[in-house]
């Protein structure tokens, strides 16, 4: 169950961040309507990309190399 999850998160943070690709370089749009489209498309594809590394460290035991280890910081 974890694998399927960590696949359909590493798929939907490719969607969002191929979306987003496209309606920052689109033309179809007004450029007023696909920037922050875009922006938004980016943000929600980053926090996918966190919670699929997260995933990975937390989850399936892979180790956290030493340069990361000061985001875990609190």
């Amino acid at each position: 169950m974890l694998v399927l999850k960590f696949i359909v998160l590493v798929i939907l943070f490719l969607t969002f961040a191929g979306l987003a690709d496209y309606l920052y370089h689109g033309k179809r749009w007004n450029r007023w309507v696909r920037f922050p489209l875009a922006i938004v498309c980016f943000v929600i594809g980053l926090e996918l990309f966190q919670m699929a590394v997260m995933m990975l460290f937390d989850d399936f035991g892979v180790p956290m190399p030493s340069w990361m280890k000061w985001l875990m910081e609190e």
